[in-house]
């Protein structure tokens, strides 16, 4: 490098959404560049490294951003930056420059967001330094597909929203409601259903770029001067002024905008500044060579697995057929099956006399369901079929109610002839038949396949499914699909496909399909995808092997976090179902991860019409309901029906989350002139279309007065009966981790000594207000108790409790360790607490719980709580103490007689009113109603189905699982063998529940729901021993993230897993 270059800088921002250069000499910018992906490399694959080259800048060149480390690598000189640091160091600049004692930085741009505050001494102020580590959520590829599937251009964005911005739209922009924190992909599907239902376009998408601006804006506390919006996604007026309404509320007066996303150039001139030649190349590292990317395919080629599972009977798929029949004739009856999806709606018209299919139609959603539904209709009377003559119509779908009233409403005689079923079901029974011949055919062909059930694989464009369906009983007998997030599904490939200009999906597959290989990428979530894709683009790899690897990384994602929660045996036959199964390539990666998966051979086969199967298991249960004779429906009475449209609100109706607000929107038949229409019945019709499966079931479903939900009964029957003060200086017992289980122990004791006792329980607010404190992956409990002990600290108080409790009371066999032993929760809630509020007054203190002995215990706590006696002025005596603690065991175990006389009356009242029993499995803090567990009580109250939680029935540990460390998991194991054995009867103490149990498994095995959290390392570790155990009857697997409430997707699950029992 010359002396006439030294003066000279390359600064590279390397982001997902393009590859920013800019020239600098003497710390001043002379040009910006801005690449993608495929310019990027297309400039480095010809050489053409004019000013870039290590002559040029050579250890001058400074590269930051997710792809900093394969552009360094292919330019093969610089110095690379961590992203954090940059930002850090650019709100040290800005606050040098400008009079402000502290400043927050808030960046929303393509890969995700972060936000950090920074005071004039170069330190973090209360520890702001977040991004989101789980999730896309909140990120600009994810805003990106959202104006992609509404067919918004960026251009457009604040013009169409223009009634929203500024001071003058300010009062309606406050108005737009915020939705839950939840999966990416999840909040497009939301934002195009909420357009699909008749929502205006304006209003969905301000739903959605406010909710995802709001998600790196409450990670900023009040407290701050001043606040930076930076990010491509700010460039939006409307999100710009969403963040504006939020921080200003937060105190924080001065909010710039860095327009021209200068912040990180800035930070790396502060950085040189600060650094100078201490910013050196790391260790190993060499300058003016060009590193080699080293990739190597991880993947086989697809078409080779073609042909070897096709040779071996793996693989087959049927050629899609045409009807053999010309279309039909306005005299014929007819059956009609409608699988009308969020973006998509799928028919099938069938002839009424055996259901055999004459037209297979796809509809894309553009409008509102009512809507598609309407233009079917058109295109039937287009047809010819002037008089329909339906013998029955079979609908699934999300508005499959709505739908329903709809056409009952303008045709009253149809009446009893509208079949609704669930996706899942209909998607099993649509596979039947096949699956029968497949089977004979693999017999005949000399293999062994399993003939009692099969496997039904489902991938849609947002949720995956699995089932398992009965040959014998010819219906489902398992199932589950993707709660948590949206990453084992189709939707991976809509994403890419639209990255690369693709504009049909089938064309992506075809790409994929004829790669020599592909190569693993963690794309656990569909948003982190793209950054994966970007650094292969950057390395040089073809767009086909990228598209065949999101191929794989769709299978690999949909086998962790799917196909474990079903029992799929050697020798099975699995039916791959869905749109993008039509595809070769999808179908043969799904083939490939089965077979090692399984441990055996799988034999998959894609079924004819693979995307209608929905809709031929809709006739499949038409024709064994059908009524004689049809109807004569005029088309034009439903198509010339007009209808208002309002939006009203749902507030966590069935979900039981506050703050949950979806729309929907309520339809009233009016007139041509606009007037509220009666129908036939003299009534107006009115339908609610929008929201989750769940509101819609549940508005279907609901009936009288509502069951008991016995399982958030018994929660307050115990929660009730604990001590509550609001004396200033009260001595507050947070229930949390093991300790929620024994608070009113502890509370027991310390009231008899005269103290103002209040046991807190974790709020829901708690989640999201810890979330910011945490840089990696934690159980949800564990981020519940940060947050808990964060709001505690702010209260009024005279001492917070943090009892650490070692072990609980089990037999001398089991160690009996509770888990927060080994993660520290309870330490670590305490310590970050206490750093946000020094004057907050914290005991710590461990307790050993293994053997309930009241000499025992109040030695402990007489050595460990003097800060405690001393803070209220009390001397309890050991011999005093250990009176207090005799009195408070006796109580305990009078409150756990009490809470099981009151389950056992519960359980009675629910067996007599006809509804299923089911044990619920997990930890007692986990079964916190609405908290951790997904509202699983209330969940099964709406299926007719009685939930008893697991901590109230007191089991002795089996010793058979004494090697089991933790003692919640070895109770889990325990009640799990004995549900399956059907001996939990034996394992019961109390009299009346015993005797309740022996009846109900005299006749089947007692159904489990089984809940944990994501990165429960307990429940990870014995998660294969509960499996084989409960081989026989697999509980429902739930595993909650507590940010996310999903209790929508898990409508079905409960009813199967009741009825399997």
């Amino acid at each position: 490098m010359t002396s006439n270059n030294l003066h000279q800088h390359l600064f590279i921002d390397a982001g997902v959404g393009g590859i920013r250069l800019q020239r600098r000499l003497h710390g001043q910018p002379t040009t910006t560049q801005t690449f993608g992906g495929d310019e990027f490399r297309e400039m480095m694959a010809g050489e053409e490294l004019v000013g870039l080259g290590d002559a040029d800048f050579g250890s001058q060149t400074f590269i930051t951003g997710k792809l900093a480390q394969p552009v360094r690598n292919t330019l093969g000189h610089g110095i690379v930056l961590l992203p954090d640091a940059v930002l850090w160091a650019g709100a040290e600049a800005v606050l040098r420059a400008r009079d402000y004692r502290s400043l927050a930085v808030v960046e929303l741009s393509a890969s995700g967001y972060q936000a950090i505050g920074v005071d004039r001494a170069g330190r973090l102020v209360d520890d702001l330094l977040v991004s989101n580590p789980r999730c896309g959520a909140g990120s600009g590829i994810n805003l990106d597909r959202v104006l992609q599937k509404l067919a918004v251009p960026h251009s457009k964005v604040d013009i169409l929203l223009a009634e929203l911005l500024g001071e003058a739209g300010r009062k309606h922009r406050q108005a737009v409601p915020v939705r839950a924190d939840r999966c990416g992909v999840f909040s497009v599907s939301a934002t195009i259903s909420d357009k699909n239902q008749g929502i205006p376009l304006q209003t969905a998408l301000a739903v959605t770029l406010k909710s995802e601006v709001l998600k790196v804006c409450k990670q900023v506390p009040a407290g701050f001067d001043a606040a930076i919006l930076t990010g491509g996604v700010f460039r939006w007026r409307y999100a710009r002024d969403c963040a504006r309404d939020y921080l200003t509320a937060q105190g924080i007066e001065v909010i710039e905008h860095d327009g021209k996303n200068d912040l990180v150039f800035q930070g790396i001139e502060w950085l040189m500044g600060q650094v100078g030649e201490q910013l050196i190349l790391p260790s190993g590292a060499t300058m003016g060579k060009r590193a080699s990317p080293g990739l190597r395919h991880a993947y086989p080629a697809l078409l080779e697995l073609k042909r070897k599972y096709a040779a071996a009977c793996l693989y087959h798929r049927a050629p899609d057929r045409l009807p053999e029949s010309e279309f039909i004739v306005s005299s014929q009856p007819i059956l009609l099956a409608l699988d009308v999806g969020s973006t998509m709606a799928k028919v099938v018209v069938a002839t009424g006399s055996d259901a055999r299919p004459l037209r297979f139609l796809t509809y894309s959603n553009h409008g509102d369901t009512i809507e598609t539904v309407k233009q079917i209709f058109r295109d039937l009377a287009a047809w010819g079929m002037n008089h329909l003559q339906p013998q029955g119509i079979g609908i699934t779908g999300s508005a499959r109610y709505q739908v329903r009233q709809v056409l009952q409403s303008i045709y009253p005689a149809l009446a009893g002839r509208i079949s609704v079923q669930v996706e899942n079901i209909a998607h099993g029974r649509g596979a039947i038949h096949e699956a029968e011949l497949a089977i004979a055919a693999l017999r005949r062909q000399g293999c062994e396949v399993n003939g009692d059930s099969f496997v039904v694989v489902d991938v849609g464009g947002e949720d995956t499914k699995i089932s398992r369906v009965s040959l014998a009983r010819k219906d489902l007998i398992d199932n589950a699909m993707n709660i948590k997030c949206s990453a084992g599904t189709g939707s991976l490939m809509d994403t890419l496909a639209a990255m690369f200009g693709i504009s049909e999906i089938g064309d992506a597959y075809t790409q994929a399909l004829a790669a020599p290989g592909a190569f693993a990428i963690n794309a656990t979530c569909a948003v982190f995808l793209m950054e994966s894709v970007r650094k292969l683009q950057v390395q040089g790899v073809a767009t086909g092997e990228i598209l065949a690897s999101a191929t794989w990384a769709i299978v690999e994602n949909m086998a962790r976090t799917l196909w474990s929660r079903l029992e799929l045996p050697p020798n099975v036959l699995v039916m791959l179902h869905g749109q993008p199964m039509r595809a070769d390539a999808l179908a043969l990666a799904v083939t490939h991860r089965l077979q090692s998966f399984v441990g055996g051979r799988v034999y998959c086969r894609v079924p004819e019409q693979s995307g209608h199967r929905a809709c031929l298991g809709l006739l499949h249960t038409l024709s064994r309901e059908i009524v004689d004779g049809a109807v004569v429906c005029n088309p034009t009475r439903f198509i010339d029906q007009n209808f208002s449209r309002r939006i009203v609100q749902c507030r966590g109706a069935v979900c039981g989350d506050d703050d949950a607000c979806c729309n929907r929107v309520l339809l009233k038949s009016i007139d041509s002139q606009g007037n509220v229409q009666a129908n036939d019945q003299t009534s107006t019709l009115k339908v609610t279309l929008g929201g989750c499966a769940s509101i819609n079931e549940w508005q279907h479903q609901r009936r009288g007065k509502p069951a008991q939900d016995v399982y958030k009964r018994l929660w307050q029957f115990m929660d009730d009966r604990l001590s509550r003060s609001d004396d200033p200086e009260r001595v507050v017992i947070p229930r949390s981790f093991a300790v929620s289980e024994w608070a009113g122990f502890i509370a027991e004791i310390l009231g008899e000594l005269g103290l103002p006792v209040h046991v807190d329980n974790v709020e829901r607010g708690d989640i999201p207000r810890a979330q910011a404190s945490f840089r990696v992956d934690t159980c949800a409990p564990h981020i519940g108790a940060v947050g808990q002990y964060l709001r505690l600290a702010r209260q009024p108080h005279g001492i917070i409790l943090a009892p650490q409790l070692t072990f609980l009371p089990v037999p001398s066999h089991s160690p009996g360790r509770t888990c927060t032993l080994n993660q520290g929760g309870i330490e670590t809630a305490r310590n970050l607490a206490e750093n946000a509020f020094p004057d907050a007054r914290f005991v710590s203190f461990a307790l050993d719980l293994k053997v309930l002995d009241a000499e025992s215990i109040a030695r402990q706590l007489y050595l460990t709580l003097p800060d405690l006696f001393r803070h209220y002025d009390i001397a309890p005596t050991p011999d005093g103490l250990t009176q207090v603690v005799d009195r408070a065991i006796a109580a305990r175990a009078a409150m756990r007689e009490s809470t099981q006389d009151q389950a056992a009356i519960l359980l009675e009242e629910a067996m007599a009113d006809g509804r299923h029993p089911v044990l619920v499995l997990g930890r007692e803090y986990i079964l916190n109603p609405g908290i951790y567990d997904s509202h699983i009580g209330q969940l099964l109250r709406d299926k007719e189905i009685a939930a008893i939680p697991a901590y109230v029935l007191d089991p002795e540990p089996n010793p058979e699982y004494r090697h089991i460390y933790w003692r919640n998991a070895q109770l889990i194991a325990t009640l799990s063998a004995a549900a399956n054995r059907r001996t939990l009867h034996q394992c019961l103490r109390h009299p009346r529940l015993r005797e309740l149990f022996r009846a109900l498994e005299s006749d089947a095995a007692s159904p489990l729901v089984q809940i944990t959290t994501f990165r429960c390392g307990p429940d990870s570790v014995v998660a294969p021993l509960i499996a084989e155990l409960t081989r026989e009857h697999p509980p429902l697997l739930i595993q909650s993230d507590a940010a996310i409430q999903e209790l929508a997707r898990l409508c079905l699950r409960p009813l199967i897993h009741v009825k399997r029992g």
